[in-house]
């Protein structure tokens, strides 16, 4: 199986604490992977006053083969876009609501 048809994560209940929070509030993301050796990181990268911040999710509970990675953020605008970096020893994939690419999706 490709390692990238498995990357999944969606703005609802099951991937974020609340897919409709207020300003200023504390939600968690989850991204979902096939587990595997490969994937030795997975990040969160989201704009933050103006600037593009880096978060390192944490390796998480491992369902039905699915490993599921977690991070913290906070909502400091309306809308709220990130992608996920999946980093493994050969390369390093990005994800976002439009699918998997080799390169950084445009903000």
């Amino acid at each position: 199986m490709d390692l990238t048809k498995s990357f999944f994560s969606a703005v609802n209940r099951y991937f974020v604490s609340n897919p409709y929070p207020i300003l200023n509030e504390q939600i968690r993301v989850t991204f979902r992977a096939k587990e595997t050796a490969d994937i030795k990181r997975v990040m969160l990268r989201m704009q933050r006053d103006g600037e593009a911040l880096l978060l390192t999710m944490e390796r998480g509970e491992l369902k039905n083969g699915y490993r599921y990675y977690h991070t913290y953020i906070i909502t400091r605008n309306i809308k709220t876009d990130y992608y996920f970096l999946i980093i493994t020893d050969s390369e390093v994939y990005y994800y976002n609501k439009g699918g998997v690419t080799f390169y950084p999706p445009t903000d």
